[in-house]
C-alpha cells in the first residue's frame, strides 16, 4: 500500500484559536493533522486522506491549490501553517471524488484512481546518466522510508525494542550492487550506464565493483549529496555518498545496523551520521517529531536537518509497516523549505 491517498476516519475536529471558518481534523489510527473548512466534515465520517509530498491531478477538487500565477505548474501538496497551526495533507469527502462509501474499507488506497502521484525530487543532470535498465526491484527493494505518522502503533508495540537512529540526509538515493557477477549503479528508479557521471565516479572512487565482487551478492544503499543535489541544503563542498543500508540479495534481507556499519567501513565509505544506537523510542508522537528537529554539522556549520531514520537493532518485520524501519521528518525543516 502506497499510503498516498487512503480511506480514513475523522477522529476529532478541534477549534483553532482566532479562526471561525476552519477546524483542525485528526484521523483515527494516524498521527497527521489537517486544517479543514468548518461544516465540511463530521467526527466518524469516512474520508480520503492525501499525504504531503504528492502531486495532485488537475481536477475540480484540487483547483483551490493551484498556483494562480503559474496555473500550468504541477500541484504539489506541502506542509503549511494556517492561523499558526500545522496542516499536513488534504482531506477529501467521498462524495467530492465520487467514491461510494458502501464499497470502501479503511486503509484502501485511491491514489492511482484519483491520479495522485508521489513527488520525486528532480535528479541533477550530473547524476542522471544514460539509462540501461529499470531499478532491479526483482532482487533489491527500492529505498523508501515510511513516515512514522502512518504507524503510531509502533510506539506502544515496540516500547521495549532497541533502535538505531541516524540523520536523514537530503539528497538523492543511490544503490550499488553486485549480483551473479554483474555490477550495477542505480539512482532511485533507474540503473545507469558507465558514462563517468557522478554515481559511477563515486563507485570507482571506492572501488565498489571489486569490493562487492569479493563479498558476494549484496547491495549498498546510500544518499548522494553535494553541489547541485536537491539544493545541497547541508552545504557539502563535493559529491559523496553516505551509506544507510546494506541488503543481502541471496538471503533477501537487510543487514542489522551493526553489520551494516562494518560492511561500509570495510571499504572506507561514510555512514549517515549516527544519533544513537541501542536505545528505546520516545513514548509520544510529539516527542518523536520534536527529536527530528535539530542540526547537522557540515564543514563546521550547523544546519537544520531534514529528520531522523530509525531501525530496530535486530532486523524485524511489523504486521502493518513491513520492515521495522521508518523516518521522523522535521516539521520545522519541511515548513522552512516549503515541503
Amino acid at each position: 500500500m502506497s499510503n498516498l491517498a487512503t480511506i480514513q476516519t475523522i477522529k476529532s475536529l478541534e477549534k483553532i484559536e482566532n479562526a471561525d471558518k476552519i477546524l483542525l481534523a485528526k484521523l483515527d489510527g494516524l498521527a497527521w493533522q489537517v486544517v479543514v473548512k468548518k461544516g465540511e466534515f463530521v467526527v466518524g465520517e469516512m474520508v480520503i486522506f492525501v499525504e504531503t509530498d504528492t502531486i495532485l491531478p488537475n481536477a475540480p477538487w484540487s483547483q483551490f491549490l493551484k498556483d494562480k500565477n503559474q496555473p500550468d505548474k504541477p500541484i504539489r501538496l506541502k506542509s503549511i501553517k494556517l492561523r499558526g497551526v500545522l496542516s499536513q495533507g488534504l482531506v477529501l469527502g467521498l462524495d467530492e471524488v465520487c467514491v461510494d462509501r458502501d464499497q470502501v474499507k479503511i486503509g484502501q488506497d485511491f491514489a492511482e484512481g484519483l491520479g495522485i502521484k508521489k513527488y520525486e525530487k528532480p535528479i541533477p543532470a550530473e547524476l542522471n546518466g544514460e539509462v540501461v535498465a529499470g531499478f532491479p526491484t526483482n532482487i533489491i527493494p527500492i529505498t523508501d522510508q515510511k513516515n512514522i505518522q502512518n504507524f503510531p502503533h509502533i510506539l506502544e508495540d515496540y516500547k521495549n525494542e532497541l533502535f538505531y537512529c541516524s540523520i536523514k540526509y537530503d539528497g538523492c538515493s543511490a544503490t550499488f550492487y553486485s549480483f551473479d557477477g554483474h555490477f550495477g549503479v542505480c539512482g532511485r528508479n533507474w540503473e545507469y550506464k558507465d558514462d563517468n557521471k557522478t554515481l559511477w565516479k563515486l563507485a570507482k572512487k571506492y572501488e565498489l565493483d571489486k569490493y562487492l565482487a569479493d563479498c558476494g551478492n549484496f547491495a549498498i544503499q546510500c544518499e548522494c549529496v553535494g553541489p547541485g543535489v536537491n539544493g545541497n541544503k547541508y552545504g557539502f563542498k563535493e559529491h559523496d555518498v553516505y551509506v544507510f543500508d546494506v541488503y543481502d540479495i541471496d538471503n533477501r534481507c537487510y543487514l542489522d545496523p551493526v553489520d551494516m556499519q562494518c560492511f561500509a567501513k570495510g571499504v572506507d565509505m561514510k555512514l549517515c551520521e549516527r544519533v544513537f544506537e541501542g536505545m528505546s523510542l520516545y513514548r509520544s508522537m510529539d516527542d518523536m517529531l520534536a527529536i527530528a528537529d535539530g542540526t547537522i554539522k557540515v564543514n563546521g556549520v550547523n544546519r537544520a536537518r531534514e529528520g531522523l531514520v530509525f531501525k530496530s537493532m535486530v532486523e524485524k518485520r511489523d504486521y502493518k509497516m513491513g520492515r521495522l524501519s521508518f523516518k521522523a521528518k522535521s516539521n520545522k525543516y519541511s515548513l522552512k523549505n516549503k515541503e
